[in-house]
Parts: C-alpha cells; structure tokens; sequence
C-alpha cells in the first residue's frame, strides 16, 4: 500500500464517531442503568414505584456492605512493606529491580494521590462491577504564576538564575531591576583564568566549617531593596498522572473481550475551552470557531450514573454557573482506535484527541 492508501481527517473522524455511537449505545442502554440502580440502592433512594399508604422503606445494607469490605481490601494492597515489585527478566535486571519498585512506588504514593486512588479504583469495581484508573505522561506544563511579595537581592537573583522559573512582572522598590539581573548573570560567569605569576582570586566566601552551627539569617532591612515579583514556573521534565474515571467517562467496544484488545475506547471529559486553547495555541482559530457553533449536550442531564451520583444536588444550577463569559466548554474526546491510518498495511492502536 502507499501513502495515497492513508486515512484523511475526515475520514478518519468518520469512523471514530461511528464506533464511539456504537460503544456509547451499549453503555447508555445497558451497563449504564445497571450502574445508575446500584448508586441508587447504595444512598437509599426510593425505588420509585411507591404506594400512597404502603410502605417506603429503603435501607443502606449496599452501603453498611461495601463500607464493611473496604477496610481489609485495602490491607492487601497497602499490607505488606513493598507495593510495587519488579521481576528481573535476566540476571543483568536483578540489580535494577528494587531501584525501579522504589521509583514507581514513589510516582504512585508521592507524584500521584495513589492511597486514594486505589479506594476509589476498588470502591468503583466494587458498587459498580468495573473501575477505571487513566495513567498517562504529561509533558511539561506552565504552572499558574505566583506573586512574591518583600523579595530580596538575594532571593530574587536566585530566581532570576534557575532555569525552571520565568520572571514575568517585577515592580521596582529603591533599586533597579535591571541591575540586579546583570549582577546575576555577572555572578553566573566562571572567573578569569589567572595569569602567569598572578595569584588565584580567593573566593568571596569560605565555605563553614564542618560541624559549625548554622548562623541564623535576619530578614531583611527595610532600607535594602526589596521586590514584588510575578514568576511562572515550568518543570524541566515532566511526569507520570494516575487519574481516576468516572464510569460515564469510559465506553468500550461492545464487541471487546477485553479492555486490551478492544478495538475502540474512548474516554470523554468536560473541559473548558481556554484550557483547551492554551495547550494547542496553533489551533486557536478553530477551536475558538467550534467552541462558538458547537451546540454539546450535556452529559449531566442525561447520564443516569451521573443523576443518581449526584440526586441530591441542582445540577441544571452548577451548569448555569459554569456557563458565564470565559467558562465555554467542550466535549473532549481521548480516543484509542486499531486503524491502518497511514496506509503501510499494518493495523496500528492509534491514540486521537479531538473536540
């Protein structure tokens, strides 16, 4: 096959939106009602059906269940000193072994939220016969920027030199700021090489003795310079995100034996537009378009899941309250889909994202 064989974005679109209808029907008609009746019988909803002048008693025996079998599921997992373990596949990986149980078990105790996640991840397979837990890479992203206020020269030159950290406002006290950048970056120089009979420079500081007690540092004087910065910061590498799924989130293929050879998965999450934009700016004109045209249909007031999860709350008010000038939102899809979508003959798992 050659290149002309490849897929268009149409066509491949075309096809997403058929198997994602095929996989949402077996879930809304199906699996979603038997989810939706057992959330209902965890609160002690009534049934529905009741009998002026019969009886209306609901009782919290799923609830008293479940809240019963939570404590020593969790033991099993969280039990045993090393929840995470890795098997050598050869004699040279024994030695790396408990260097990467320890790292993974780092990115899903300390990175990630793990203790929660696993309750959730048994409380979902538990209440509603299937749990879902998303693990993925996440580049590097800009944090929200944060205003530092009564900085110093010291503090802000250290700012000022960590790569990680951008200085984007600096309001200016008794001191420039740009001399203190130049200071900075004059101090980041190595020193000059001494010349032939010269004395090396001494350091302008000694480093303190072994065993010293550390010298207590005072604030600063109201007579030095003092800053408010406005910085941002972004991670040099990024990380490893465990997320839990909400179960109307998630819909499979009805034709999956497994969630690992399921020809179509989709998960689908509400996300503002502005989010949307900041991460994939060169798409701004069309997402601002669509984002305009688009009429979505809420899944809140449709999804019987998301009504029982949630019955005692307004959920037509939230919707309006997040409906406001700057709070747009969109369906986004995270799709995995077995295609040949570049027309070289081998059917490939693809992972698509789309609006």
């Amino acid at each position: 096959m050659s290149r002309d064989d490849a897929l268009s974005d149409d066509d491949l679109i075309s096809i997403l939106k058929a198997e994602e209808a095929d996989a949402t029907s077996y879930y809304t008609s199906e699996l979603a009602s038997d989810q939706a009746f057992a959330m209902d019988r965890y609160y002690a909803a009534p049934y529905g059906d009741e009998v002026a002048g019969r009886s209306k008693i609901t009782t919290h025996d799923i609830e008293d269940t479940i809240n019963w079998m939570m404590p020593p599921l969790m033991r099993l997992f969280f039990g045993a000193d090393e929840l995470v373990s890795c098997e050598p596949e050869n004699e040279s990986d024994e030695p790396n072994c408990m260097p990467a149980a320890s790292y993974l078990q780092h990115i899903l105790l300390k990175d990630n939220p793990g203790t929660q996640l696993i309750y959730d991840f048994c409380f979902d397979g538990l209440l509603q016969r299937i749990g879902f837990l998303s693990i993925m890479w996440e580049d590097p992203k800009p944090h929200m920027p944060k205003i530092f206020e009564g900085m110093g020269v010291e503090q802000l030159m250290k700012l000022h030199a960590d790569p990680e950290w951008k200085i984007l406002e600096v309001s200016k006290a008794n001191q420039d700021y740009a001399a203190v950048e130049q200071e900075a970056d004059n101090e980041a120089q190595e020193p000059p090489e001494p010349q032939e009979g010269q004395e090396p420079a001494e350091p302008a500081a000694q480093a303190a003795p072994a065993g010293a007690a550390p010298v207590a540092q005072s604030p600063p004087s109201p007579l030095m310079p003092t800053f408010t910065i406005k910085a941002q910061r972004t991670p040099k590498v990024g990380r490893v995100r465990i997320m839990g799924v909400a179960p109307e989130e998630i819909a499979i293929s009805r034709r999956a034996a497994s969630i690992e050879t399921a020809p179509y998965i989709r998960r689908r999450q509400e996300r503002y537009l502005a989010d949307v934009i900041r991460e994939n700016p060169k798409k701004k004109a069309e997402l601002e378009a669509s984002g305009a045209s688009s009429q979505r249909e809420d899944v809140a007031d449709t999804d019987p899941r998301v009504l029982s999860r949630f019955a005692k709350e307004s959920i037509s008010i939230g919707n309006e309250a997040s409906s406001g000038q700057g709070r747009t939102k969109v369906d986004y899809f995270w799709e995995w889909l077995w295609v040949d979508f570049d027309g070289d003959g081998d059917v490939e798992l693809r992972r698509i994202e789309r609006v």
